[in-house]
């Protein structure tokens, strides 16, 4: 605060410099910036005539005076700012149910100055309002915590490009309507949503990649999307199921299930329906399975040529691994990510103390090296032309990447290939 009969530096700045400075600075820091200069409080209701990105959050901590004072500010601001000029993005933060009865009002404020990119973390209870179901402006749009109205007879967004929603109350029938209404969507990526239990993208429609991070509810999740071709599932899931998915060149497995004998083979089920496709992303739990169901007969994955491993955990035992090689016949690629001992910092439920306690005996970590030197030997010259890993360095955290290319080394040069591996500092064994 500048105090009185201080010199105001940043006043006697010239009008264009100041324009140009508030080009750079997020919304909530040049309306505080106001407060420090006089001239500033008055050259930025100008500004706000060329305001192209409105981000706004309000702290959790915030006392009333500040509430009161954000919401004059959103008034002034519907007020001053030409009707219909573009808003690249209009970002709102509103942590408390204060603002509830203005929400619609600062929607509609977005979509009069068509907003390209529109993002919304609101709270639960929080329905969004009908006529922002159309809106032919929008190309990318967020939304956390709320849910649309089930009135809603449909959407109209014929320029998304990207949909993320996140905690969102789906009404049935709410999902298939969006997909409907958004022709040139590409990737929709949906978060710990309730209120589904399908997702049927018709063959018909652009959708290209799908990213689900977990299913909230105990209803099975059944997925049908004929013309997909990348699907990434990750987090929690009470049961999943894959209809007519030959058409996934990509995938990514990053799941997880409650220990359950009914889902025992639900992670089999998956495997088989995407044994097809040519990039096999495996990770977390599902990496785990191949471990601990040893004599599992893996589907053969007979297109697979690039496969990732999230080998983060029960690096003591590499029979998933193994499995998984012996039946890729045409793999040209190995990868192994997130080596570090710590990597996995999950609770799995199948008994086994935790990694990072295993790791921390010496006499474990030595035999488990020699484990792996033993596998990559047997393994890798025989099943993989290009081993690339990926880990963290112990001492700056910086991610680190080592691509090998096996090419005719023979068996020496692969022998000291896995001692360069198991050496390298911070790198899980």
């Amino acid at each position: 605060m500048v105090r009185e009969g201080a010199n105001d530096l940043m006043s006697e700045l010239p009008n264009y410099l100041i324009d140009h400075i508030f080009s750079f600075v997020p919304t909530n820091d040049v309306v505080k910036a106001s407060i420090w200069s006089r001239s500033w409080r008055h050259r930025w209701w100008t500004h706000v005539e060329n305001l192209e990105i409105l981000d706004l959050h309000v702290a959790k901590e915030a006392d009333y005076i500040v509430l009161i004072s954000f919401c004059n500010f959103m008034k002034r601001l519907d007020e001053q700012r030409p009707w219909g000029k573009t808003l690249q993005r209009f970002s709102l933060n509103l942590p408390t149910h204060f603002f509830h009865r203005w929400v619609d009002k600062w929607i509609s404020f977005a979509i009069r100055n068509k907003v390209k990119h529109l993002c919304l973390n609101l709270m639960q209870t929080c329905m969004l309002p009908d006529f922002m179901c159309n809106h032919f402006e929008l190309e990318g749009l967020h939304i956390a915590h709320s849910s649309f109205s089930y009135k809603c007879p449909g959407f109209d967004w014929p320029c998304l490009e990207k949909l993320s929603l996140t905690d969102v109350l789906l009404s049935k029938g709410t999902l298939s309507k969006i997909f409907l209404g958004s022709p040139v969507l590409q990737l929709p990526k949906l978060e710990r949503c309730t209120g589904l239990n399908g997702i049927e993208i018709e063959e018909s429609q652009g959708l290209r990649e799908l990213v689900i991070d977990s299913h909230q509810g105990d209803a099975h999740l059944e997925i049908i999307a004929p013309s997909l071709l990348i699907l990434r599932l990750r987090g929690h899931y009470g049961a999943l199921k894959l209809t007519k998915v030959s058409s996934v060149v990509k995938a990514e497995l990053d799941f997880y299930l409650p220990e359950d004998c009914f889902l025992s083979n639900v992670f089999k089920d998956v495997l088989n329906k995407l044994q097809h496709v040519s990039t096999l992303h495996i990770c977390g739990w599902c990496n785990e399975q191949m471990v601990s169901r040893a004599g599992y007969n893996c589907p053969e994955l007979s297109k697979c040529k690039h496969l990732i491993i999230d080998s983060g955990i029960d690096q003591l035992d590499l029979y998933g691994v193994t499995s998984l090689l012996a039946r890729s016949p045409h793999l040209d690629k190995l990868e192994l990510r997130n080596l570090q001992v710590d990597h996995c910092d999950r609770k799995f439920s199948h008994g086994k103390r935790k990694w990072n306690d295993a790791f921390s005996d010496g006499d474990m970590l030595c035999r488990s090296r020699k484990y792996i030197f033993k596998s990559l030997v047997k393994y890798l010259k025989k099943h993989v032309k290009t081993l690339v890993i990926r880990w963290s360095d112990a001492a700056t955290g910086q991610p680190m990447t080592r691509a090998f290319d096996l090419g005719d080394g023979g068996k020496e040069m692969v022998q000291s290939l896995a001692q360069q591996i198991s050496s390298y500092p911070g790198v899980c064994p």
